[in-house]
């Protein structure tokens, strides 16, 4: 009897210890998701935000008051073309690139239009600071958003496009009070979740172009593709309740992030990219959304051995094809 009992102990013990850490890993899954961990200012952002002028930019910081979430407001940055040092190191590059296709370029300061830049999961604002300098460089302001739950965007629930889809126009609205910049032409870019939060706005409120660069059909697929990876075999079961923890935590359901669905409504220029070897999201899940897009006026690139967190770092001249397209795609400003 005694024997029993101890085998019941040591086997009660067992129990409570999987389950213990089981709960553990479903509570940190759905924490990456619905509040994923704020990533700090890095070197190069200080060096960028400390003298802008030496990298071709002008940098004003403003806010965003919006009906999101507890309603905390978006910080914001307005980049523009600096006249102090003239253009900065990438914004030569580009320059170069884009005469070499040919195309006839706005001289130097002057801004044609403004691109909305949407950083990934675990981003911040100032991740788009060297994709400002390119942009701008070439006759474009740039405004960079953190979004909830990201950067010093004081939000708490990240939900992918689905309640952060007005952030990119109310950032254009507020800009254009607050500087008095033109209200068009105006575009979006975006990458990953960026991307998702793009195709969100793009499919509900009134954009010249978009970019996406290496995002997702579905949400739920590429949650429980990680999950797969991470812990089989019981991935089944750890994605189920990461499933019912987010809707508890962040108040949606991941099948609700349906990008895919949302592009067979856009129709608006659209220039979809991705990594040859993105091992988050795979390339085909990029190619899908494409294909997806009714609109004739667009353009994939494939990405030769970029991955997820380096698509914008291969020798491929990616920026100068994303330059090229928004300069033949963004109308006249009046």
């Amino acid at each position: 009897m005694k024997k029993l009992v101890r085998i019941f102990i040591w086997l009660t013990g067992i129990f409570c210890v999987c389950l213990l850490a089981f709960s553990t890993v479903v509570w940190w899954a759905s924490s990456e998701i619905v509040h994923p961990p704020r990533r700090a200012l890095q070197d190069y952002h200080q060096e960028m935000l400390a003298d802008p002028a030496a990298f071709g930019l002008s940098i004003k910081s403003f806010e965003v008051h919006d009906d999101f979430s507890d309603a905390k407001p978006m910080p914001c940055l307005m980049c523009e073309p600096s006249t102090d040092k003239g253009v900065g190191l990438r914004g030569k590059i580009i320059r170069t690139q884009l005469v070499a296709k040919g195309l006839v370029l706005p001289e130097s300061g002057k801004v044609i239009g403004t691109i909305v830049l949407l950083h990934g999961r675990k981003g911040r604002k100032e991740d788009g600071l060297p994709i400002a300098e390119r942009f701008c460089a070439v006759g474009f302001r740039c405004l960079l958003l953190d979004l909830p739950r990201h950067g010093d965007n004081l939000n708490t629930i990240a939900s992918y496009g689905l309640k952060e889809w007005n952030l990119p126009n109310a950032a254009m609205i507020e800009a254009s009070k607050i500087f008095g910049i033109p209200a068009t032409p105006r575009a979006l870019w975006g990458i990953s979740q960026g991307g998702s939060v793009a195709i969100h706005a793009a499919a509900k409120t009134s954009w010249d172009s978009l970019v996406v660069i290496s995002s997702f059909t579905n949400f739920d697929e590429v949650c429980r593709s990680q999950s797969d990876k991470l812990f089989s075999p019981i991935s089944g079961a750890v994605h189920s309740a990461v499933q019912s923890l987010v809707k508890l935590r962040g108040g949606y359901r991941l099948e609700q992030i349906r990008p895919l669905e949302l592009v067979c409504k856009l129709d608006l220029p659209t220039l979809i990219a991705h990594g040859t070897k993105d091992d988050l999201i795979p390339l085909n899940c990029g190619r899908e959304l494409f294909e997806a897009l009714p609109n004739k006026d667009k353009q994939w690139i494939s990405v030769e051995d970029g991955t997820h967190d380096h698509v914008l770092t291969t020798p491929m001249p990616l920026y100068a094809e994303m330059a090229a397209f928004y300069l033949s795609h963004l109308p006249k400003s009046h």
